[in-house]
């Protein structure tokens, strides 16, 4: 079970091996405008992630979860900032998470500390689901 973020919280640092919701319960696909991510925060919280003892960066799993029925197709895009959330700009383009019904995950390679980063839902065919989420979490 995924950790839910509440809506509008502020951003959340992913741990390793604990998976969090980054897309709650879309019913149909977002897109990034102009003004910001203000609207998509009520469902998708802004993340970051914690350094590695390493000093290396981290890798994003991703799952899709449907209380429904298993979706048709959902594509997602990750998002990030470096400027704290006044810029945003496409890092990782189009994991396909559902593939003719068949749900794939995804992994979001090479994140660092210090990005704000956010997902979204950017091709959705829901099928006979009613809506769709996606949960996350860090290795």
């Amino acid at each position: 079970m995924a950790v839910s973020v509440a809506a509008g919280a502020d951003p959340v640092a992913l741990e390793p091996g604990i998976s969090v919701t980054l897309v709650n319960a879309v019913a149909a696909a977002q897109v990034l405008g102009q003004a910001g991510l203000t609207a998509t925060r009520l469902t998708n919280p802004l993340f970051s992630v914690f350094p590695r003892g390493d000093g290396g960066d981290r890798t994003l799993n991703l799952n899709v979860r449907s209380a429904t029925a298993v979706p048709t197709t959902v594509t997602a895009s990750l998002y990030q900032s470096t400027d704290n959330g006044v810029t945003w700009e496409l890092a990782q383009p189009a994991f396909n998470l559902v593939q003719a019904g068949v749900v794939t995950g995804a992994q979001a390679l090479h994140l660092v500390a210090g990005v704000l980063y956010q997902l979204l839902v950017t091709s959705l065919a829901l099928g006979s689901a009613t809506t769709v989420s996606v949960d996350g979490s860090v290795s």
